[in-house]
């Protein structure tokens, strides 16, 4: 095991102990899943990618390599999920929720995200709201510094006005006490009367142990804080894909989602002690409608397209798919948490288009890229098993087996159904909306020209 690690990390094999884990050497998704395929190859090992992330030491894969003999590799997330979800809140620590009733400023977490930054353009342009922006300070930059790199890397600019209303503060989600500075605490026990909680980390090829602190336990300190200041409004983002059937967890989701299942059982509790807290589930969000502007190479969608664009082939899903641009949700989500009669419950935004994969298939060939299709086991194991390093198919390993997907129907309680907008399916032309992703992707060299 040290020597497969020497050769991934490029370190030498003496340098690793039983205890040394693979993310502070330098490991990373793309290594992660070079790990399994060769273990699975040339040792004949098939090794839980889930299981090895609930401690990804050296010591422990060579547990799991004994285990796997023996077929006796267990993944303890989801009940270290429920677990969690039973973790304690002094509901009693704080004043009445009275007390902040009338403070109008608005927490944000995740401001400096790709969905985040869109809220937050829409809080201070279109509603004038004054908002506390909580930022994870990044590459040496202060927070103010790592927001305004992240709202130029998205081409969204602030008018000075808006700046008056937007206060920056540090904050980690994976910290104790969300790492608040005593100062920043004050203010925000002062003036907040509503948190948005945005932020999480996202990668669905981490465990839910890597996922845990950040998502979950980050969750809990937001909602202790809220206890504890007496903040009454509380609006969790999560996705659509952490829907559960009676509320149990799919042993196949990655740690990611089990980490936002949760997330929206905290915020359920809330509810039951008189907060007016909402669950946010989002969809697939592609780009900006007009610049089509999008983080693609951490877009699911746009990595799948890539991937058909770059090897012409498809496979044989019967898919719906829900997509909304980036802009059109950050202005949905700003008008559900101002309306009254949305004021609780859980609320699904997803499908302000909607296409089936055939449809997006030919989309992708009208830009110029023809794509055959092949049947879901043939792709598999012929492209994705065998993708290059680098490649967007390479990407999306560990997120398919050589089993056909099963992709649930569009879900109920939609809010985009239940309370209409002039952002329809009617109103939009997938065709040019489709031109303008393709030619974002090329104009930032995330797709090749098809010459």
């Amino acid at each position: 095991m040290a020597e497969l690690w020497a050769r991934l990390l490029g370190q030498e094999p003496d340098q690793f102990n039983p205890d040394s884990d693979f993310f502070q050497y330098g490991g990373h998704s793309l290594l992660l899943m070079q790990m399994i395929v060769e273990l699975r190859k040339e040792k004949g090992h098939e090794i839980k990618l889930p299981v090895f992330l609930q401690k990804p030491t050296l010591g422990y894969l060579a547990e799991l390599c004994k285990d796997d003999e023996h077929g006796a590799q267990k993944d303890t997330s989801i009940d270290q999920a429920y677990k969690d979800s039973r973790l304690l809140i002094d509901w009693e620590s704080g004043p009445s929720l009275r007390v902040n009733a009338d403070k109008k400023t608005v927490l944000l977490t995740g401001a400096g995200g790709f969905v985040g930054t869109h809220i937050l353009k829409k809080l201070l342009c279109s509603k004038k709201q004054q908002v506390i922006a909580l930022v994870r300070p990044k590459d040496g930059l202060d927070p103010a510094q790592t927001l305004d790199r992240a709202l130029n890397t998205r081409n969204i600019s602030l008018e000075p006005e808006a700046r008056k209303l937007l206060r920056v503060c540090k904050m980690d989600l994976a910290a104790p006490g969300l790492a608040l500075e005593e100062l920043d605490l004050d203010v925000i026990t002062n003036t907040v009367g509503h948190i948005l909680h945005c932020g999480a980390m996202v990668n669905h090829l981490y465990g839910y142990a890597q996922h845990r602190q950040a998502n979950v336990l980050g969750t809990l300190e937001l909602i202790r804080l809220a206890v504890k200041t007496g903040i009454r409004r509380f609006d969790f983002i999560s996705t659509t894909g952490a829907v559960a059937a009676e509320d149990q967890p799919d042993p196949n989701w990655s740690g990611y989602l089990l980490s936002k299942w949760t997330g929206e059982r905290f915020t359920e509790r809330m509810r039951r002690h008189d907060f007016d807290a909402r669950i946010l589930r989002v969809g697939y969000v592609t780009g900006h409608s007009r610049s089509g502007l999008v983080d693609h190479s951490r877009n699911h969608l746009s990595l799948l397209i890539r991937a058909c664009a770059e090897t012409g082939v498809a496979p044989d899903w019967d898919r719906k798919l829900e997509i909304t641009p980036v802009d059109f949700l950050a202005s949905e989500i700003i008008r559900l948490i101002n309306m009254p009669q949305a004021a609780h419950g859980s609320w699904n935004l997803s499908g302000v288009l909607r296409l089936t994969w055939t449809e997006l298939i030919s989309h992708i060939e009208n830009n110029g890229y023809p794509v055959k299709i092949t049947s879901h086991q043939e792709w598999y194991a012929e492209y994705l098993e065998k993708a290059p390093e680098g490649s967007a198919l390479h990407m999306l390993k560990g997120l398919y087996t050589e089993e056909t997907p099963y992709f649930p129907d569009p879900l109920e309680n939609n809010f985009l159904e239940l309370h209409p907008t002039t952002h329809t399916q009617k109103d939009m032309d997938l065709a040019q909306l489709f031109r303008r992703y393709m030619n974002y992707y090329l104009d930032s060299g995330f797709i090749e020209k098809n010459e």
